[in-house]
């Protein structure tokens, strides 16, 4: 797991020094440790790196020792990758070596113990290697059966035989020159070149490849590391490229090595397969490092990734030319996009970028390591590669930004965490001083639309009428207004569901008809229903909502209407087997809008201008929350206005199919003016508040009902164990014991016995859940505050009912 590192900190020296001094260690130090070729000591290994007899062209005859190549000229092995000696397609390279400097002559015993091997490096080019005019062996196939492999070290055996009495070893060997690849020479241009115990060599070889076989499962194991954490948090996309990048630099430091024979054999596909993976890492390059200093990827640096992709194709075609000559390409690419982003990476740290100095350290590296490579692929000098840990340092950089950018992130996500809890505390509050207001609202609104109410059934003088209708129709508006908040308030929490239930789609629309009749007519205005044949009777939906929504614009259409009419549109948009979308659509001819109204039309608490509002009136809540109920429906409210002309309000609503049985459905226009009569029941009312026991006291003897008060719910629990009762109705909210409390007890009491008393929560706690909490309390209905004397009426003949009326009456009978 890496570091943290925030702020302007450095890249963990320590780390970059480990990976210097492993360079020294494994690199310099691994290719300088055989002993001169002078001296052959038992268990030495010789350095072959000497000036060697070098001769274009072809003759067998080159491979005897006995050959005179005095005539031949001297030539460094390794040459140098780049190196352009002759032009040809054979040359011989030849070293006569004297294991017995001091002239002595060899006996048999120790011309066998010598068990000699040569380590043959890279050679451009398929060739075949001989000793003492044996052939030993070789790499690819030379013509006429041409075969290139030419970058595959081997290890051969070297005969006694092959060596003479006294001490003399003569190695040769032919180099076969591709035309394919370029047209210079071939021969041995990079290492190693040794001569020594085979068994030593052999060990020598593998702990050689070893350093960049670990770099390369090191590279791959931080790939797969960066891919769970990108799996893991989908939006962290520079970890996906990241963790690329390292896959991308691991397959290129395991097919430089010679393990990669080990996976197979076949040279060409090798070859293809690393030259594709120079180009994908570039194109990976650019899509990592750009970003993790929040810089863009600009059109030239795109048309370099494009490039790259294509001559990644094109080096896939059979044959090595195109890479080969494609290559000088890619390292002049490649080296003018690194020393591009060293100059943003150091003018961004100049600058304190946060994450700028971290990668400066790693491109600073990785650009010296990749100029050393080119030189020696230019052949300027010959020296071991560190092409691996200059990949290492600049990627544990990258990582090291990269923590330090998770670091902040995590940062801002805890800030953002703190602020969400802030928020949802302070969500919590305003949802509890909503619930708070609307419950000390309600208690006097409901002592306000009670007392008007019962004042109106009174015989009174014409003015005092009216001014009591002024009083009942203040109340409730000032109740809708206070609907509105609440509802607005639900909906932006994300509290408000829709409800499916059957509904009689008919009905509700002529009852929402119904209801805006009397006010449309009071106007003039017109008011009609155009109705589809195609429409279904019944559906499955939210009733509530959707005749929230239809009063809404229905109404706002008479409202904004002197003359003309109002029409709602009903009619059928799509249809398929088990679903409708159904359309509405309320047409005006009002005053109209303009397009800069209509654009803050659904803005809550906004109408079309402030003399809209203070010639209208209302609260500008109606339509925000139509429309977010529309939004929850499936569709948006679309409005098209003509000022002066009219508007026309619409939307879309979808509907399941109901699966309930069709009924006759019967619309009731006549109000109901008088609540029917009741048995003489014994009510008990629990309620704290002086002026709504007075009001409940006096609507339920007018509705032939006797009536007892509690104040709190111990008084209640009293007077229930003095005598009985057929109904309570409870207040929740109550000094020393509340409704909530009291109904358990009550329901505690009735354990074992046949009695259940039927409680009804007369609360102004109407929010969101105040209805099941009551219920999971025990009480068997709800009533929120204020409430109208035929709503309570038609609770206590929803829980009393005609029999228990029919029984009371009986009983009362049969007392007398």
């Amino acid at each position: 797991m890496w570091h943290s590192v925030t702020g302007h900190s450095g890249p963990g020296w320590p780390v970059l020094v480990l990976c210097i001094v492993g360079t020294w260690i494994f690199g310099i130090r691994g290719a300088t440790d055989a002993a001169p070729l002078e001296v052959l000591e038992p268990g030495q290994v010789n350095s072959l790196a000497v000036p060697w007899k070098f001769h274009p062209g072809d003759n067998l005859a080159w491979k005897e020792p006995r050959f005179d190549d005095a005539g031949w000229r001297e030539l460094q092995i390794p040459t140098g990758f780049g190196r352009r000696d002759a032009e040809a397609a054979f040359a011989w390279y030849r070293l006569e070596v004297d294991l017995t400097p001091d002239g002595r002559q060899l006996t048999v015993s120790e011309q066998s113990d010598l068990r000699l091997g040569i380590t043959i490096g890279k050679v451009d080019s398929a060739y075949e290697i001989y000793a003492g005019g044996q052939l030993l062996g070789g790499v690819g196939a030379l013509p006429p059966k041409a075969r290139i492999d030419y970058d595959q070290h081997a290890i051969y055996p070297v005969p006694s035989s092959t060596i003479d009495s006294t001490g003399g070893l003569v190695i040769a060997l032919r180099v076969w020159k591709s035309p394919a690849t370029r047209s210079s020479v071939g021969g041995p241009h990079e290492g190693p070149f040794l001569l020594g115990p085979i068994e030593q060599l052999t060990r020598r070889e593998l702990v050689s490849e070893l350093p960049s076989l670990l770099l390369a499962g090191w590279f791959l194991l931080l790939g797969l590391v960066h891919l769970e954490l990108y799996r893991r948090r989908l939006a962290l996309r520079g970890y996906f490229w990241f963790a690329l990048l390292c896959c991308s630099f691991s397959l290129y430091g395991f097919v430089r090595t010679q393990w990669k024979y080990v996976v197979t054999d076949e040279f060409m596909l090798l070859k293809e397969v690393e030259h594709i993976d120079l180009y994908v890492g570039l194109i990976l390059f650019i899509q990592v490092v750009w970003p993790v200093l929040g810089l863009p990827i600009g059109k030239v640096l795109r048309t370099v990734q494009g490039a790259s992709a294509v001559a990644a194709i094109a080096v896939a075609l059979p044959g090595l030319r195109i890479n080969i000559l494609l290559l000088p390409v890619w390292q002049l690419t490649l080296l003018t996009v690194i020393f591009a982003f060293a100059w943003v990476v150091f003018r961004e740290a100049w600058q304190e970028h946060p994450e700028a100095r971290i990668v400066a350290s790693g491109t600073l590296v990785v650009t010296v390591a990749f100029i050393y490579e080119v030189g020696i692929d230019r052949g300027l000098y010959v020296a071991p590669r560190l092409a691996n840990f200059g990949f290492a340092v600049f990627v544990i950089c990258l990582a090291l930004s990269l923590a330090s950018q998770f670091a902040r992130v995590h940062a801002e996500l805890d800030l953002m965490r703190q602020r969400k809890r802030a928020a949802e505390r302070a969500n919590q509050a305003k949802s509890e001083f909503l619930a708070n207001m609307s419950h000390e609202i309600r208690t006097p609104m409901s002592g306000i639309q009670g007392a008007s109410d019962l004042l109106l059934k009174e015989t009174l003088e014409p003015h005092a009428r009216e001014l009591s209708r002024i009083i009942q129709t203040s109340a409730q508006s000032l109740l809708g207004i206070i609907d509105s908040i609440l509802d607005f308030s639900k909906i932006e929490s994300g509290h408000l569901e829709l409800e499916k239930t059957d509904l009689p789609l008919r009905q509700t629309i002529d009852g929402v008809m119904n209801l805006l009749h009397p006010r449309a007519q009071d106007k003039g205005i017109e008011l009609n229903l155009v109705w589809a044949d195609e429409l279904p009777g019944r559906v499955v939906g939210d009733a509530l909502r959707l005749r929230q929504i239809l009063l809404n614009l229905v109404g706002n259409g008479i409202k904004f209407t002197h003359r003309g009419e109002v029409t709602l549109q009903v009619s059928v948009e799509r249809q398929q087997r088990d679903e409708f979308r159904i359309r509405f659509a309320v047409q005006d001819t009002g005053i109209g809008m303009s397009d800069e109204v209509i654009e803050q039309l659904f803005s809550p608490f906004t109408q079309a201008d402030a003399s809209t509002t203070r010639h209208f009136g209302g609260t500008g809540l109606g339509l925000a929350i139509s429309q977010r109920l529309a939004g929850l429906m499936g569709s948006r409210i679309e409005v098209e206005s003509e000022p002066g002309v009219g508007s026309t309000f619409a939307f879309s609503a979808n509907f399941e199919a109901s699966t309930a049985s069709p009924t006759v459905e019967v619309v009731s226009v006549v109000p109901v003016v008088a609540p029917p009569a009741h048995g003489p029941f014994r009510l008990l009312v629990v309620e704290d508040n002086p002026v709504i026991q007075l009001v409940v006291r006096e609507q339920l003897a007018s509705l032939g009902i006797v009536a007892q008060v509690a104040s709190n719910g111990r008084e209640a629990l009293e007077m229930l164990a003095e005598s009985s009762f057929d109904m309570a109705l409870m207040d929740c909210q109550m000094p020393e014991l509340d409704g909530y409390q009291t109904t358990r007890l009550i329901r505690q009491q009735e354990i074992g016995s046949q009695q259940h008393l039927p409680v009804v929560a007369l609360t102004a706690h109407a929010m969101r859940g105040d209805r099941e909490r009551c219920l999971e309390a025990g009480m068997d209905d709800h009533l929120p505050k204020p409430f109208s004397e035929e709503q309570l009426s038609a609770v206590i003949d929803r829980w009393l009912g005609p029999e228990r009326v029919m029984l009371a009456q009986a009983d009362e009978t049969t007392d007398e």
